[in-house]
């Protein structure tokens, strides 16, 4: 069986994001195939997120949305782009990532650390996982 190498590695928002409070702790998630991964983020009305993203040897569909659904930010068949951005509104966000490939499941890496009135800097990894070989008895 062929063995797939490939990394992707997205850092998104290498962020100022100034928000309530919010767990803190390091999350993992892993995108099946064609899958899509959420993250909510609450901001306050003048919250602001800045950041750049890019992917190494492999391609993403990201989208940023508004509490209202409205898309603020999208780029597909991506491996890179910037996001500059202050909430009009107080409310949930959301950070959507799809992974568009038909075989290979991705995992996303991501620490959370935001507390009231703190700037932090919120890098999401993601990386391709190679599927497990089969075994035959």
């Amino acid at each position: 069986m062929k063995k797939c190498t490939i990394t992707l590695a997205l850092f998104f928002l290498w962020a100022i994001v100034i928000v309530h409070d919010v767990d803190a702790g390091v999350n993992a998630v892993i995108i099946p195939p064609m899958e899509t991964f959420s993250l909510n983020i609450n901001l306050n009305n003048s919250s602001s997120i800045h950041g750049s993203f890019y992917a190494v040897n492999g391609i993403i569909n990201f989208l940023f949305s508004a509490p209202d659904g409205k898309v603020l930010f999208e780029a597909n068949n991506t491996c890179n782009g910037t996001i500059n951005f202050e909430a009009s509104k107080t409310g949930t966000y959301v950070l959507r990532i799809l992974n568009p490939s038909e075989e290979h499941a991705v995992e996303v890496i991501y620490p959370v650390k935001l507390c009231n009135n703190i700037t932090v800097s919120l890098t999401l990894k993601i990386q391709l996982v190679p599927p497990l070989p089969l075994i035959h008895h």
